[in-house]
């Protein structure tokens, strides 16, 4: 009974003992006191300092709390977590693994004060194996960390909302490690962010095939997915890879970075031990790649990429790797997309160094070849560029800085591209045609291009006509960064232009003439000054001719101001007497100002749509205040949407002299435009009140006009538009549609008396009265009505050859020159009430006309008559009288034929002359009869005609007639025979030599002149073969059909004035 009270007392004892044994470092473990001095006296993380509010172990839960905890480092990282929760599985540590049931984190932080020096590369130590048997024994089931952030140097920070982690084993064997990410988001020290939504890595290894040595690895698996990534600029729908390890060889299952639709697929396989790998990259379909964001960029570089990379190659480190490369580039820069960049590259690697074989660039059918390197290791550029007939806007364009953007032309170029980001440096030399910067053109330019981190520099110079005729300079120099901020720049520019021609110089422009001036640019950006002159002489600008016109300006923080212009054109004198001033937007400029009396401009363009927004243009006469009118709307190369309104000085226009001869008078008019082109729709109305109008096209003025057109959208009518041409007056009523910019139809009336009209050669003019109507489609109206001649004359010399002779036909000619897009037809009835005369060098022709014009423009057709009434013809010094004759109109545009009859009483012989053939081919026909000799042959003819008698007779008589009359008949044959040569040559109609029979028989005399009109001629003679030779100066003009007035001066100062008064009986 003892001995049993004393085994009870004993195990109570042991058991007690057990129990304090165990419980008491428990109670140590989590006791504050102890826990602040083990941290205090052995500082297990040195030489971090560990805090934290409260640690609690459950030894027989096997769970673990720690809340507040907190690492601190001298130099300023520190770590802190709200709280730390472990829970353990008891069973799997009777089999001797650690498995985490659950791990919790909340809310870890890491603030990292500075950069951390990475510590010297050691060599690679043997694996551990307590650390391999861990791996293998370690199971966690699960594990979440929540709200992870991490502050970094440079005011940057990443985010994680939920850590997921587990490593188990796998069903097939082996071991399982799945890490995920959510939203994971990344942001920069000036607001950029960058974020992903889900992130997840998986591994499957077996630690039992892993080695103690490098790479220590083996037998792995791993699977990499990123989601719905947003890297600013760059959408990354998903990247996933695939990769395999397995006896020290590294092989992709997959790899995949889709970007929209589109994909960057690639492979690799490399052998660990040999480090030998291979590697191709392929972006079949375009993918688009954003502007790189860099302080120190230098080119645009966003737009859609399509790429095919192939390496293969020895050497895992840079300076040690040798390998062969071939790379295709396709990229389309954003915004020029027409001009796709193809990229060719061959290169071979070594000690980190990329050695090109082959490189090629092309685009817009040109291209440049690239030589050198590219160090790697750095990285750096070493290229040598060069090119020939390369379109230097398709260089130019790539550059980041938008003042190079408007250089262009085709030119030959070489140049050297060295360094990257800070220390770029590109120099280039390049001669061009064509070229120019902007608007402005030049035949030829050469410049030099040098640019690197700090500065840009350009310097060019134009050529016009093989000769220098300006040069400029472009200065840009780059202050240092500021961290989110454009680096500052100071904007350094001088040109000068001298007898530059302005039609090359700015076509589109309308401009002619020759300039000088000079410009200067200093400051930056947005404090830009300078000022320039202008100064262009001799000139036109749409065809309005101007002798001087002199501009200064000055340029300022987005601004210009025109303060002074001087224009000297042929008929006006004016100057701006206030300034015009262009305020410079965002992709566009504002117009305004009061540069001249009355006028008041305010203007918007913006480039982008290339619209001009006219917010107000007001003009008033500053004679008379009534006189004022007014425009607003827009203008674009699409559309137009125009209305304005007023009374206008019709006098004022007088310096349009290239289509205005002369106006004069009030006129008004409320007109609106818009739509699209070229379907404007025009409404409105224009009232002319007794104006007068001489348009350039048109030969005479019209006076007194009075009527309004009124428009209806694609329809211009007027009831009744009046006026007086001459001494004869016209009324207009009718209507017409137009669309696509052109007339579309017709239906217009026309009465006009006692017209006149006059062609462009002047040698055809007549005054008549008009009964004609247009109506009918613009492809194919009708014009039908009658035309009166009252009074016509056509002056035209006609051909005349012995006999009739085959001559090239010029109805193709006249028919390509037909108004093809308004085919007339016509039934048009023409009659003549009063003389219509032929009164050139065949004679003086008077005809009687009985016409209808049927047919087209094309192929029009004459049914009547035209009959020749009476006349004389001009032949060998004789005027011969018209007995009979016609003419007629056999094919369209061909010379019409005519046949006339005339005969001359000459001494006893009754002498028959007949014309006739086409008027630029006429043949002559001569015969007579004698009432001594008979019927008389063409020589008897001849002769009777130059000599007054017959062959026959002139070789009985031959002395006389070889002393007295053979220079005159000389005279008489040169004149004929050198006549129409000499006028096709200088351009004059007269042209004739005399001598007189009673002198020594050598040509004594030669006239010379010109027909200026249908009435006015002008004649030059002089006495040739004499010491003291008599000139004399004659001019004639027909006041009237009957009554003529000459003039004479001569050499010795005598004058003659004669008036004579032709009549004509029936």
């Amino acid at each position: 009974m003892k001995r049993g009270k004393n085994l009870k007392w004993h195990l109570a004892v042991v058991v007690l003992a057990t129990f304090i044994f165990a419980q008491t470092p428990v109670a140590l473990l989590n006791s504050t006191r102890f826990q602040q001095w083990f941290l205090r006296n052995y500082k297990p993380f040195s030489p971090w300092i560990v805090s934290f509010e409260s640690l609690k172990f459950q030894p027989w839960r096997l769970k673990f709390n720690v809340s507040k905890l907190k690492f601190s480092h001298p130099e300023g990282h520190q770590i802190a977590i709200d709280s730390i929760f472990l829970k353990l599985r008891t069973l799997r540590l009777l089999r001797a693994q650690v498995a985490v049931d659950q791990l919790s984190i909340e809310s870890p932080s890491l603030f990292i004060a500075k950069s951390l020096t990475p510590k010297e590369k050691k060599p690679k130590k043997r694996f551990k194996l307590r650390t391999l048997l861990l791996l293998q024994n370690l199971l966690i089931y699960n594990g979440t960390i929540k709200n992870f952030k991490m502050d970094l140097p440079g005011a940057k920070t990443l985010t994680v909302d939920l850590f997921g982690l587990k490593f188990k084993p796998s069903l097939l064997g082996g071991t399982n490690l799945g890490i995920d990410f959510n939203n994971v988001q990344f942001q920069g020290p000036i607001g950029q962010k960058k974020k992903a939504k889900n992130l997840k890595v998986s591994v499957t290894t077996n630690f039992r095939n892993w080695s103690k040595t490098f790479p220590y690895i083996d037998d792995v698996d791993g699977n990499f997915l990123l989601q719905k990534t947003d890297l600013g600029r760059l959408q990354l729908d998903e990247v996933e890879a695939k990769l395999q390890f397995v006896n020290g060889k590294l092989r992709s299952k997959k790899f995949s970075i889709q970007v929209g639709e589109n994909f960057l697929t690639g492979d690799l396989d490399a052998e660990i031990p040999t480090e030998k790998f291979s590697l191709n990259l392929d972006i079949p379909k375009p993918l688009y790649l954003p502007e790189l964001s860099s302080e120190i960029r230098t080119f645009n570089s966003a737009g859609k990429l399509t790429a095919n990379l192939e390496l293969d190659g020895q050497g895992f480190d840079f300076k040690t790797t040798n390998a062969k490369g071939l790379l295709k580039v396709t990229h389309l820069f954003e915004n020029i997309e027409d001009y796709p960049v193809d990229v060719l590259a061959r290169f071979d690697v070594a000690k980190g160094i990329v050695q090109l074989k082959e490189g090629k660039v092309t685009t817009d059918n040109a291209s440049i070849d690239v030589a050198g390197s590219i160090d790697l290791s750095s990285p750096s550029l070493h290229l040598n560029l060069k090119t020939q007939d390369f379109p230097l806007e398709r260089f130019f364009d790539k550059f980041l800085d938008k003042n190079l953007h408007p250089i262009h032309g085709k030119g030959n170029a070489q140049g050297t591209l060295n360094g990257l980001g800070k220390t770029i440096h590109l120099q280039l030399t390049a001669d061009a045609t064509e070229g120019g910067y902007g608007l402005v053109k030049a035949e030829k330019a050469a410049i030099t291009l040098d640019i690197n981190y700090d500065r840009l520099k350009l310097d060019g110079k134009i050529f016009a006509e093989e000769r220098p005729t300006g040069d400029a300079q472009l200065i840009i120099n780059y202050g240092p960064k500021i961290l989110g901020q454009a680096r500052p720049k100071k904007i350094s520019f001088m040109g000068k232009i001298n007898n530059q021609p302005l039609e090359s110089t700015l076509p589109g422009f309308h401009l002619k003439g020759a300039a000088d001036g000079e410009i200067t640019l200093s400051g930056s950006p947005l404090n830009i000054q300078g000022k320039g002159t202008i100064n262009a002489s001799q000139g036109s600008f749409f065809d309005e001719g101007f002798e001087n016109i002199k501009t200064h300006f000055t340029l300022s923080n987005k601004k210009m101001v025109v303060d002074q212009a001087d224009f000297v054109f042929s008929n006006l004198t004016t100057s701006f007497i206030k300034p015009l001033t262009f305020d410079f937007i965002p992709s566009g400029f504002k117009l305004w100002g009061q540069p001249l009396a009355g006028v008041n401009v305010d203007v918007n363009y913006s480039g982008e749509n290339k619209r001009w927004q006219i917010n107000k243009l007001t003009i008033q006469d500053p004679d008379n205040s009534n006189f004022k009118s007014q425009a607003s709307g827009t203008i674009s190369p699409t559309d137009m949407n125009l209305k304005g309104a007023g009374d206008i000085e019709l006098s004022r226009l007088k310096f349009l002299t290239k289509h205005i001869r002369e106006a004069e008078g009030p006129a008004q008019f409320q007109l609106s435009v818009n739509g699209t082109y070229p379907n404007l729709g025009i409404h409105g109305k224009i009232n002319f009140n007794s104006n007068v109008v001489s348009l350039r096209k048109l030969p005479l003025a019209a006076e007194e006009l009075k009527g309004t057109l009124n428009f209806q959208g694609n329809r211009i009518q007027t009831d009744g538009l009046t006026g007086i041409i001459g001494v004869g007056n016209f009324q207009l009523k009718g209507w017409m549609t137009h669309s696509q910019g052109k007339p579309s139809a017709f239906d217009a009336k026309l009465i006009g008396n006692q017209l006149y009209f006059r062609n462009e050669q002047g040698d055809f003019r007549m005054e008549y009265d008009a009964d004609l109507a247009i109506r009918g489609a613009a492809q194919n109206p009708e014009v039908s009505g009658s035309l009166i001649i009252l009074d016509g004359r056509y002056t035209k010399d006609f051909n005349i050859i012995e006999e009739l002779q085959k001559t090239p036909r010029t109805v193709k000619e006249f028919q390509q020159a037909a108004l093809k897009e308004w085919p007339l037809r016509f039934n048009v009835s023409i009659k003549n009430l009063g003389d219509l005369l032929i009164d050139n060098n065949v004679g003086r022709i008077e005809l009687s006309t009985n016409l209808q014009a049927q047919g087209t423009s094309i192929a029009p057709r004459f049914q009547g008559s035209v009959g020749v009434s009476e006349g004389i013809i001009h032949y060998l010094g004789l005027d011969f009288d018209i007995t009979k004759g016609f003419l007629e109109f056999r094919e369209a545009y061909s010379a019409p034929y005519l046949e006339v009859d005339a005969e001359k009483e000459v001494d006893d012989a009754h002498v028959r002359v007949k014309l006739h053939g086409r008027t630029d081919n006429l043949a002559i026909d001569l015969s007579g009869n004698s009432t001594r000799e008979g019927a008389l042959e063409k020589k008897d003819v001849i002769s009777l005609i130059l000599f007054g008698v017959t062959n026959s007779e002139r070789l009985r008589r031959g002395s006389y007639f070889e002393q007295e009359l053979g220079p005159q008949v000389v005279a008489e044959q040169i004149t004929h025979a050198l006549q129409r040569p000499f006028a096709k040559a200088t351009r004059l109609d007269i042209f004739r030599l005399e001598s007189k029979p009673t002198q020594d028989g050598r040509i004594q005399q030669f006239h010379v002149g010109k027909r200026l009109s249908d009435r006015l001629s002008v004649e030059f003679a002089s006495e040739i073969s004499r010491q003291n030779a008599l000139q004399t100066f004659r001019m004639e003009y027909w006041l009237t059909d009957f009554l003529l007035i000459k003039g004479a001066r001569t050499t010795d100062e005598s004058y003659q004035l004669n008036m004579g008064l032709r009549f004509k009986s029936r």
